[in-house]
């Protein structure tokens, strides 16, 4: 059986000369020596005391337990290291993330690298990280926490837990740059970061990973940037629980910003997740709490969550499936949707609606978006009986104008009780609607073009 070795670094005052105590049984404890001669040694009730080791380092305390399996506690107090993890069975454990704060020693390195790069197919697993702050008082332009590894061959870095951790400063606070899978975040706080709070971006493997009260907040970019370079069922199943993303993309106008920003997802899901204030900054018109785009985005659900910046939910996924419901949605535009694939499927549940929707149909006349037992409300709050949604297409006459008469199963109440998307389909021109009654509307534009229409009401 192999041992495990459990250490103990302790620092009274950073970077004091450090004592390592070996005993015949497996337990290293590391610790500060106050006093200590850089090479004296002594015996103690078969105690080896040596004091010619390096200052306290969580780096060193790895090393030191060789191959075998290790835990290294690392109590109050600030320690300033570039920790590199490149085999399996390595845990970290702090005295709390208020107390045990750890920052870059190096300028060009992160804080902690879970790096499988020279594991080969082995790869590493089992690393577990708890109970401590990543912090850069130096500025440095580096990440907090990085996970990465080989693309070329097939090679794991699997099975992590990262848990109660909270990282501030840096350019990105969590970088994924490799394969991940069955790999569990609970608890991990990233703010205040000049680019991403979580910055995820790979062509490898990336599935049934957990996400569990994560809080993104306040980041210079993106609260989650994940681009899975659009490969299919590379990125799946993967799940974010009661995410807390607010105030990301507040200072930088950067192009389809998002709190959460999703490419290349084959499946996953956020559920019970707080959105606010994201992307004021941004100045393109397509800030989003929730960004799904790229070539897929399938299977992705969003359920139970609550939404407040200026445009909820955005997909403009090519290829895009899956279901929201039990949502708050409280901005201006509560759902952006525009996707042409003859797959797509969208279905929308019941939410709380208080904002408009746009769906951008595609030449067929297909919003590809399905309302199902969903709840219609005004901007007072009230909600609207007997909501249903007409949808169909038609050409401009010469005179640009075309009046468009609905039958008695697809008319609404009055003019004032549904609204309407048109698209011209043609050419990208300027085309406009005028409700007259609820049983017919005029469209005016371009001679002669081609137009197609969505209407959601009572």
């Amino acid at each position: 059986m192999k041992a495990l070795f459990s250490i103990l670094l302790s620092t009274a005052m950073t970077f004091h000369t450090a004592t390592l105590l070996v005993a015949e049984n497996p337990t290293l404890i590391l610790q500060s020596a106050r006093v200590a001669s850089a090479d004296s040694t002594r015996t103690a009730h078969g105690v080896r005391f040596a004091d010619q080791f390096p200052p306290p380092s969580i780096t060193n305390a790895i090393a030191d337990a060789g191959k075998e399996p290790v835990i290294v506690f690392v109590p109050c107090g600030t320690y300033y290291d570039n920790i590199s993890i490149t085999r399996s069975n390595v845990s970290i454990i702090g005295g709390g993330r208020d107390c045990t704060n750890v920052a870059p020693r190096s300028d060009k390195l992160p804080v902690i690298a879970i790096d499988a790069t020279s594991s080969g197919v082995t790869g590493i697993n089992h690393v577990n990280i708890s109970d401590l702050s990543l912090h850069n008082p130096q500025r440095y332009n580096v990440d907090g926490l990085v996970i990465k590894g080989r693309l070329d061959i097939d090679q794991p870095n699997d099975r992590h837990s990262i848990r109660r951790v909270y990282i501030s400063g840096f350019r990105n606070g969590v970088s994924i740059l490799g394969r991940m899978i069955w790999s569990e975040f609970d608890f991990v706080f990233s703010e205040a970061n000049t680019a991403n709070g979580w910055y995820i971006s790979s062509p490898a493997v990336q599935h049934d990973n957990l996400f569990v009260h994560i809080r993104s907040a306040y980041n210079g970019q993106y609260g989650v940037y994940w681009n899975n370079s659009n490969r299919r069922l590379l990125s799946a199943a993967n799940s974010w629980i009661n995410p807390n993303i607010e105030y990301n993309g507040i200072k930088y106008s950067i192009d389809n910003c998002a709190g959460f920003y999703a490419t290349g997802t084959t499946s996953g899901s956020i559920t019970d997740g707080y959105f606010e204030g994201n992307c004021t900054a941004s100045t393109d018109g397509r800030g989003a709490d929730i960004r799904l785009t790229g070539s897929y985005a399938r299977e992705f659900n969003i359920t139970n969550s609550y939404f407040s910046s200026q445009i909820n939910i955005y997909n403009d996924a090519k290829l895009t499936t899956g279901e929201y419901r039990g949502n708050f949605f409280f901005g201006r535009t509560s759902l952006r949707i525009a996707t042409d694939h003859p797959d797509s499927r969208l279905v929308i549940g019941q939410n709380r609606d208080t904002a408009e929707h746009s769906f951008m149909l595609d030449r067929s006349g297909n919003s590809h978006v399905e309302f199902l037992n969903s709840l219609v409300f005004s901007a007072s709050g009230k909600q609207l009986q007997k909501s249903h949604i007409t949808t169909g297409r038609a050409k401009l006459l010469s005179s640009g104008k075309l009046t468009v008469n609905l039958a008695a199963g697809s008319a609404f109440e009055s003019s004032q009780s549904y609204v309407c998307t048109v698209q011209d389909v043609s050419s990208p021109r300027v085309i406009t609607y005028s409700p007259e009654s609820g049983s017919k509307f005029t469209v005016t534009g371009a001679a002669n073009d081609r137009f197609t229409y969505l209407c959601a009401g009572s």
